[in-house]
């Protein structure tokens, strides 16, 4: 296959680029500027007009793709056709399904569910287990391990922590946290505003000092840390200057997401449950305080936290109600019409939502377009305008806090490793199981 167009190379977009992809390794061949393999006679993807981008396929590190006891949410197959509509080419999945994947038959069964359904490729978080017996022989097909707020501050095991950090470094895997202390909830509060922002800084304190303790302890260094959905702008302050004060052992990096970015928690008083999160939604100011910290480079990753439930389930009373909302689909429409606005370039987007992420996980191959690299490539186009609607979504969660936002461009083409999975509104569903663990890839 061929692939010609406008393409990002080397941090700066060129014209007229020809990429020669292998499609039985599914990856890069060459690379040749100007429109050759002119007596090439296999598929061409031609994608040449102005209004397209050939962009490193786009990485989401964090999404909760549900299956098994939660299908009724969503499964292997919807949740990485939402990602394929999405240009998203590789997803993060989290272990808080049903059965938890804490142990290692839970993972086997996670494992054995997308091997058959997956669509685009993913990574699996292992869940924190109650003994350190549960750990053996899962770093091999794991890319990190979440820990969730009741794993430190409600049943912290200090023998399984260390474990986990000594087969992180072992295994170049990325320690992952939600970061908020129920000890300093308030149920009392109005909707929105039982999880202060407090909590967040007080447990991003807590798990730095607790996790520097330890290494320094066993003489450990170089385990990453990576806090997600960060939503405050006293925590970016605070994780801005833990990267330096921390850093001859730990390699910290943080995220957040699109809601907390762009949503703020004014927004309760109008359909509380619908826009429950967590970490909740924030004040503008902290909305402000996170675009720039993409402005300044400070934030290293854009996830959605695409976290798909039942209609019903959403539309409860807010205490009742869960939380979280599907994001697959939207995301990189949202950051096309912050690009079409001025607020962020297309660099950025790569950076934010490919590369980084990437590196962050050490994936290699994967958010870049280079020879060599896997042809795992999301193409936009950048004129399309329209208006978010769930109800045409793939994901099973009809709902979004978006709905009804105008939005200029969107994906037009994805491709995982030289195959071609979305086009124009279409997914391949005969690809169904095309998309494979990553740790089998790199």
């Amino acid at each position: 296959m061929i692939v010609r167009g406008i393409a990002y190379i080397d941090n700066r977009f060129f014209e007229r680029v020809s990429i020669l992809v292998d499609e039985d390794t599914g990856r890069i061949r060459d690379i040749k500027f100007g429109y050759t393999f002119r007596d090439y006679s296999g598929k061409v993807v031609d994608v040449s007009r102005e209004r397209f981008r050939i962009l490193p396929g786009a990485i989401d590190i964090h999404v909760h793709l549900r299956d098994l006891e939660y299908s009724y949410k969503e499964d292997y197959f919807t949740g990485t056709s939402a990602a394929a509509c999405g240009g998203v080419v590789l997803v993060c999945d989290m272990p808080n399904t049903k059965p938890p994947t804490n142990t290692p038959n839970n993972l086997m069964l996670k494992i054995e569910s997308a091997r058959s359904k997956a669509l685009v490729d993913y990574g699996l978080y292992y869940g924190v287990p109650s003994s350190k017996n549960m750990l053996r022989d899962v770093a091999r097909y794991i890319v990190g391990f979440k820990f969730y707020p009741e794993d430190v501050f409600e049943h912290f095991n200090r023998e399984v922590y260390s474990e986990i950090l000594k087969l992180a470094v072992s295994n170049n895997l990325t320690l992952v946290f939600h970061a908020e202390n129920p000890k300093m909830f308030n149920y009392n509060a109005p909707p929105g505003f039982e999880r202060p922002w407090t909590s967040e800084y007080s447990a991003i304190q807590s798990i730095l000092a607790l996790t520097h303790s330890i290494l320094r302890s066993e003489s450990i260094s170089g385990v990453k840390i990576h806090i997600t959905h960060v939503s405050s702008a006293k925590s970016i302050e605070l994780l801005v200057n833990a990267k330096r004060v921390y850093r001859d052992r730990i390699k910290l990096t943080f995220d957040t997401t699109l809601h907390h970015l762009l949503l703020d928690n004014s927004l309760y008083r109008f359909n509380p449950g619908l826009y429950k999160v967590y970490p909740t939604l924030k004040t503008r100011l902290d909305n402000l305080r996170l675009y720039l910290g993409l402005l300044r480079r400070e934030v290293d990753a854009l996830v959605t936290d695409h976290a798909p439930h039942s209609l019903s389930e959403k539309v409860k009373p807010y205490s009742n109600a869960l939380p979280g909302y599907p994001g697959l689909e939207i995301a990189l429409p949202i950051l096309l019409t912050m690009v079409d606005r001025g607020l962020l370039t297309l660099e950025d987007i790569v950076y934010y939502y490919s590369y980084s992420p990437s590196r962050i996980l050490g994936l290699e191959g994967f958010g870049v377009i280079s020879r060599g690299a896997y042809a795992s490539l999301t193409i936009v186009d950048l004129k399309t305008e329209w208006k978010v609607n769930p109800d045409s979504f793939m994901s099973k969660a009809k709902y979004t806090p978006f709905n009804g936002w105008s939005l200029k461009g969107k994906p037009y083409i994805t491709i995982v490793r030289g195959r071609v999975v979305f086009e124009n509104g279409i997914v391949y569903e005969d690809l169904k199981g095309w998309g494979r663990n990553v740790r089998e890839l790199t």
